[in-house]
């Protein structure tokens, strides 16, 4: 089992514990959330998050945020673009989900969202997102 946390914050040291005693690997890949006009999705950690999701050696595989709305929505939503989904079936489940305080900068970062983007090489991955989750594991 992995976990991809998208919190930017430090993970609470109990749950780590937990992981550890369950052999179950976390991936800290935390994202600023899209609160115009202050912060918004890193496009590059996106896009790491994105390899690590889509990447089957990860599986079975937990994605969330604090709440499971934003952060967790955008991403579920660029995965669901990435598989081809219609635009308007992937922001009816956004908005089902994100309600009732759905964010229309998330949904444009959907929208934009290009999956090509993607080299699902893993080597291609970027070198310093591996060190960070082998480093919170030990």
């Amino acid at each position: 089992m992995k976990v991809v946390s998208l919190v930017p914050e430090d993970y609470p040291i109990a749950m780590l514990e937990f992981y550890k005693s369950a052999g179950i690997k976390l991936f800290p890949l935390g994202l600023d959330g899209n609160k115009w006009p202050f912060k918004e999705i890193d496009k590059v950690a996106l896009l790491e998050v994105m390899r690590v999701v889509l990447s089957s050696e990860h599986r079975p595989l937990l994605i969330h945020c604090n709440k499971g709305k934003h952060r967790t929505g955008s991403v579920v939503g660029c995965l669901r673009k990435y598989r081809g989904w219609a635009l308007s079936v992937i922001f009816r489940e956004y908005l089902l989900y994100a309600a009732p305080k759905t964010r229309l900068e998330d949904q444009q970062l959907i929208e934009s969202f290009d999956p090509q983007q993607l080299s699902l090489n893993p080597d291609s991955f970027n070198e310093q997102t591996s060190l960070i989750c082998d480093n919170k594991e030990s």
